[in-house]
């Protein structure tokens, strides 16, 4: 009887402990012979097969690679190593605290990839960027599935649209009956195709061999489908389709919940979901009482103790932030237009925090009322406070340079996005400022660049962009709610450089070229589109004002 059969009858019971696992589990000798395995492990091999005393490699040809991790383990090492949903730990085996062979355990771990993958399905869930999280989520299902290419579709209207897909695709992709897609849209179940040529399909992506497509449903609803494809015959095994269908069912949720934002407007149910869900907080004033506040608001606010009138808002205002804020609350109600304004604020829990504050003149049950939005801005101050220091703003006027304008800007479309409101861009360009220079010198050039930076201070409010981008060149990127508004600025604009220009013992008068845009933030995908338009339009100014001097 060999060392090993004494140990294992001495020791019975411990070995005993392994039986009773979802793991397989099997032991080697020093020259690598199996001495054990457990029912699990037994599992994987038809009923009679021979598995003890003989060589691991040869029954598990699959390890083979693995040989240096077995070498190291004789040695005294530890290796835990992840393949796919699966992690394979290799140990030294103890026996009276000498190494007599290795270990090897052999777990599922289904539970751990989908925790790891729902916490990234998540994690950026705050910033509304639904696309960047379906597509974090589909790299990783890629790196799992060890698939070439992978694309998430959904079906708006009837239409085929590919929300996301890694990596990118040379040609465009095919809905039509050639490929995989429409069979899984229509089915409404999952596909497994080893080699899709046998079946005269295409891929979606070229040279694509395998395929899996899963349909992804909200509530027995097909909104679109996942499709996974390999540019080689791949065996999916069954616990991997399983695990990548229940992700189905997240991807899905997710394609129902941008669906929801983009029709809540017209069903009032999805509206009142996405008011108690919003990540803004909201409220609404009536005879000075909150009749209404969502949950994000009070976590904004810190959970105050009490909030059940304006005085209990005007509270946690910070100096003359009250003040303000009742001045904008009466101007609104008064006017029946929005406001928007930017306030410091003491939380109930102490902390100071800035806040963006909307508010506008509503109905509540067929009364007038205020309703109001907030939304924590702090981030974006403290962000302001950076770019000083970094030199973001212009030394001359103390505007806002390019750079500064670069990271700001990005930021106001996005905000401008989430609350669904109008952009107006308005790009300058001053004139005659060569002839200025020229004629008086370089400091009343400078004299004049600050005149018209002051001009811009008076016209726009404190929460738009104004930034001089060069030059004589300046920029101002305005939230807006309608068209008309856009006007509004200009007349505003053009007025205010008319009372700078009527004041007495002046050298020249301030003349600028101007090129407005008006959109809608929705359907603008970068600031710099928008700057280039008006950019334009202010050029075709500027060239006409030159031929109506010429004749």
């Amino acid at each position: 009887m060999n060392f090993f059969q004494r140990f294992i009858r001495k020791d019975f019971t411990y070995f005993w402990a392994y039986e009773d696992t979802s793991s397989e589990i099997f032991f080697t000798d020093k020259k690598l012979n199996l001495i054990f395995c457990n029912k699990r492990f037994e599992q994987r091999f038809l009923e009679d097969t021979k598995m003890l005393n003989k060589r691991l490699f040869d029954v598990l040809p699959e390890f083979i690679n693995k040989t240096s991790y077995y070498n190291r383990a004789l040695r005294g090492e530890e290796f835990k190593i992840e393949e796919g949903l699966r992690q394979i730990s290799i140990s030294p085996l103890f026996i009276e605290d000498k190494i007599m062979g290795t270990v090897t355990i052999i777990e599922d771990i289904y539970e751990k990839k989908d925790y790891e993958i729902l916490k990234e399905l998540f994690k950026d869930f705050n910033s509304f960027d639904f696309e960047g999280v379906l597509k974090k989520v589909l790299k990783s299902l890629i790196n799992l599935s060890g698939a070439t290419f992978g694309g998430i579709f959904q079906v708006c209207d009837g239409d085929i649209d590919l929300k996301v897909f890694y990596p990118s695709l040379d040609m465009e992709f095919r809905g039509d009956d050639t490929s995989i897609l429409p069979k899984i849209l229509k089915g409404g179940k999952s596909l497994y195709i080893l080699d899709i040529r046998k079946m005269q399909l295409l891929g979606i992506a070229p040279k694509t061999v395998s395929a899996l497509g899963i349909p992804l449903k909200f509530k027995d609803r097909v909104l679109g489908a996942l499709i996974l494809e390999f540019n080689k015959k791949t065996n999916l095994e069954n616990e991997m389709i399983s695990f990548i269908e229940n992700l189905g069912g997240y991807i899905g949720s997710i394609l129902e919940y941008t669906n929801t934002l983009n029709n809540y407007e017209e069903l009032e149910d999805r509206y009142k979901l996405l008011v108690e869900q919003s990540l803004i907080g909201i409220f609404i004033l009536q005879d000075k009482k909150m009749v209404y506040t969502n949950t994000q608001l009070l976590e904004i606010l810190g959970y105050p103790s009490k909030l059940e009138k304006i005085e209990d808002l005007l509270g946690l205002m910070v100096g003359e932030y009250k003040g303000k804020f009742q001045s904008r609350y009466d101007e609104a109600f008064k006017k029946r237009h929005y406001v928007i304004d930017e306030f410091k604020v003491m939380r109930g829990d102490g902390i100071s925090v800035y806040l963006e504050i909307t508010i506008v003149s509503t109905l509540y049950r067929g009364r007038p009322a205020i309703m109001g939005t907030v939304l924590d801005i702090t981030y974006r101050k403290q962000l302001e406070e950076k770019l000083k220091l970094l030199s973001n703003t212009d030394p001359l006027t103390k505007l806002h340079n390019r750079r500064g304008f670069n990271t700001l800007a990005d930021y106001t479309l996005k905000l401008a996005k989430r609350l669904d409101k109008k952009l107006v861009l308005i790009f300058t360009d001053v004139d005659n400022m060569k002839w200025i220079n020229d004629t008086f010198g370089h400091k009343v050039g400078d004299m004049a660049l600050k005149e018209v930076a002051e001009i811009f201070r008076k016209t726009f409010r404190e929460n738009d962009l104004i930034v001089r981008i060069g030059g004589d060149e300046f920029v101002v990127l305005s939230v807006v709610d309608k068209e008309e508004d856009k006007e509004e600025l200009l007349l505003r604009l053009n007025k205010n450089i008319e009372q700078y220009n009527n004041r007495e013992n002046r050298l020249y008068k301030i003349s600028l070229s101007i090129g407005a845009v008006f959109c809608n933030s929705t359907e603008v995908s970068s600031v710099e589109e928008i700057l280039n338009k008006a950019d334009k339009l202010m050029y075709e100014e500027k060239k006409l004002k030159k031929n109506t001097l010429k004749k």
